[in-house]
């Protein structure tokens, strides 16, 4: 069996809930918790308001090779966190598995229910 790892801005307490489901056993989260750039860039929400974009891709990119090495059954990633989508095509670069990131999920649903054509 394959897992999925899924990047999300922090593991709640719902998330934790939620993946203790059967059906969520081959999931695995991948927080953004572990990465310094991203908690103080865009979850501190306190000045000075700056974002090191090459420093988050390369955070994000490190953490989820390290999750890829922890989890070896992984064999692609969601990227559910919209501060991090900017990144998927990095990830799929580097990663070499499917990444699918929250913006392209809503684009595909949309795809598969538009009238338009």
């Amino acid at each position: 069996d394959r897992e999925i790892g899924i990047i999300v801005s922090a593991v709640s307490e719902g998330i934790q809930r939620l993946l203790q489901t059967p059906e969520n056993e081959n999931v695995v989260p991948i927080s953004m918790e572990e990465s310094p750039e991203f908690m103080r860039g865009i979850m501190s929400m306190s000045p000075p308001f700056q974002l090191d974009t090459q420093k988050l891709q390369n955070e994000v990119v490190e953490i989820c090779i390290k999750h890829i090495r922890e989890h070896k059954k992984i064999g692609a990633i969601i990227v559910e966190c919209t501060n991090i989508a900017p990144y998927s095509a990095q990830l799929r670069k580097t990663l070499r598995i499917p990444v699918f990131d929250i913006v392209q999920i809503a684009d595909l649903l949309h795809t598969a229910v538009s009238t338009d054509g």
